[in-house]
C-alpha cells in the first residue's frame, strides 16, 4: 500500500513535468509579422486635392504618379488573393502542433468561389518560419498548395516572404524583403524573380524590383524602380521622392527626360523649378 501511495506522490510531482512543456508552448504561439510587411502604403503618395485624372499628362508629377500607380496594379494583381489570406489570419487562433509549430486556418472572404488558408508558423533557432497553402473550391478550383513562405525576426522587425506564381505554375515569382525601425515600416522591397513567362521562355522582367522607404529631409518618402522598360528593350531606373504630408516631390528617370536631374512638382501637381 505504501508504495502505490509513493508512486501517486511521485506521479502528482512530476506530472507537471511532464505536461507542463506543451501548455507553455501553447502560451507562447508566435506573433504574427506585420501586415505591412507584405503591402505597401501608397496612400501617402497624393493628397485628396491632387487627382491624376486632372493632372497633365507631360507633367512631372503625372509621369511620378503613373510609375508608381502601374507597380500598385502590378502588385495588386499578384498579391490580392496572398495578402487576403494573411489579412484574415490576425483575426484566427492558433492551434499548437507539437514542436514550437502552430497552425491558422480558416476560410477567406470576398472573392469569387471559397477559399482555404492554413497558414503555420514555426519558431526556430533565430527566426519564425511561416508557410501559407491556399486552396479553393467552385470555379476555378484548385487544390491546396504552398502560395507563399517567409522568416521573421522574433521582434518583427525584419523578414522576407517569398510568393509563388499561381496553382498551374508554382515557381517563385516575387520575393519581399521588409525592413521596420521604431515600429514603423522603414523599408519593403519588391523583386520580381520568375526566370520563365507562362510559354516556357526567359522572362524579360527578371530582376525588377521595386523599393519603398522612409527617410530625413523634406522628401521623407522615396521609390526606387529598376525593371524592364518595353519601349526600351532594357532595364531603367526611376527614382521617386516625395513629402508625405505636403505631397510635393520630384523625380528623376533618364529613360524619360534624357538628362539626370531631379524634375519637380508643387503640392498641387504643378511642374515648378527645383531648388535642390
Amino acid at each position: 500500500m505504501k508504495k502505490i501511495i509513493y508512486f501517486l506522490f511521485a506521479f502528482a510531482i512530476l506530472f507537471p513535468v511532464f505536461t507542463g512543456c506543451d501548455e507553455d508552448d501553447t502560451e507562447k504561439a508566435p506573433v504574427l509579422p506585420p501586415y505591412e510587411s507584405m503591402v505597401i502604403d501608397f496612400s501617402s503618395f497624393s493628397g485628396d486635392a491632387k487627382s491624376i485624372s486632372d493632372i497633365k499628362t507631360t507633367t512631372n508629377f503625372f509621369l511620378a504618379a503613373t510609375t508608381v500607380y502601374f507597380w500598385n496594379a502590378t502588385l495588386v494583381s499578384v498579391l490580392s488573393v496572398p495578402v487576403a489570406a494573411f489579412y484574415s489570419s490576425f483575426n484566427h487562433t492558433p492551434v499548437y502542433l507539437g514542436n514550437k509549430k502552430w497552425q491558422w486556418t480558416y476560410a477567406v472572404n470576398g472573392f469569387a468561389g471559397e477559399y482555404t488558408a492554413r497558414l503555420t508558423g514555426e519558431v526556430q533557432s533565430d527566426d519564425i518560419k511561416w508557410e501559407m497553402y491556399i486552396s479553393k473550391t467552385g470555379i476555378g478550383a484548385f487544390a491546396e498548395f504552398k502560395w507563399f513562405e517567409g522568416t521573421s525576426s522574433a521582434d518583427r522587425n525584419t523578414g522576407q516572404w517569398t510568393l509563388y506564381h499561381s496553382y498551374q505554375y508554382q515557381e517563385e515569382v516575387l520575393v519581399i524583403d521588409w525592413l521596420r525601425i521604431s515600429g514603423e515600416l522603414s523599408q519593403i522591397t519588391y523583386t520580381y524573380v520568375r526566370e520563365l513567362n507562362n510559354d516556357g521562355v526567359t522572362d524579360d522582367f527578371n530582376g525588377s524590383f521595386l523599393t519603398y522607404g522612409l527617410q530625413e529631409g523634406n522628401y521623407n518618402a522615396y521609390y526606387h524602380t529598376h525593371a524592364y522598360v518595353n519601349s526600351i528593350s532594357e532595364f531603367a531606373d526611376t527614382y521617386i521622392e516625395w513629402n508625405t504630408t505636403e505631397y510635393y516631390g520630384h523625380i528623376k528617370a533618364s529613360y524619360i527626360y534624357q538628362d539626370d536631374i531631379w524634375h519637380c512638382w508643387d503640392n498641387l501637381g504643378n511642374d515648378i523649378d527645383c531648388t535642390n
